[in-house]
């Protein structure tokens, strides 16, 4: 069955924030609830929690800036693909949150999303690859 209110839930939190738009990791989630799939994902503000769940998801992951005022992560570098294992992981976590912060200072960065990239989902999907 699917969990009306907490999809409600997801989409008043953004009304009330007055985003019209929702981060991935809160559309994710509606989807999960509705039974259609996603690519796994964790969402983290640390470094070292980024490190943590990539490892507990596995390799590839991508990584994916969250904040209400980017809409288009990889208009502002908020996308890195195919991070093949941790050491990678720590150099692009870092690129990502520095170039985000240096093209759009005054964004809000909510977290990163690291999602595991298996390519089984890869419908529709326009990513880049790492700078």
């Amino acid at each position: 069955m699917i969990k009306m209110k907490e999809c409600e839930s997801a989409i008043q939190k953004a009304l009330r924030e007055e985003r019209s738009s929702l981060l991935i990791d809160e559309a994710y989630r509606i989807c999960n609830l509705h039974h259609i799939p996603t690519p796994k994902f964790r969402v983290v503000t640390r470094l070292q929690e980024a490190v943590e769940r990539a490892n507990e998801i596995g390799y590839p992951v991508a990584l994916k800036i969250l904040s209400p005022q980017i809409l288009h992560k990889s208009d502002v570098g908020g996308v890195i693909l195919n991070v093949e294992d941790e050491n990678e992981l720590r150099t692009e976590y870092e690129k990502l949150i520095a170039e985000v912060n240096r093209r759009e200072p005054s964004a809000k960065v909510a977290g990163v999303l690291v999602e595991k990239k298996d390519g089984s989902l890869d419908r529709g999907y326009c990513w880049r690859n790492k700078r």
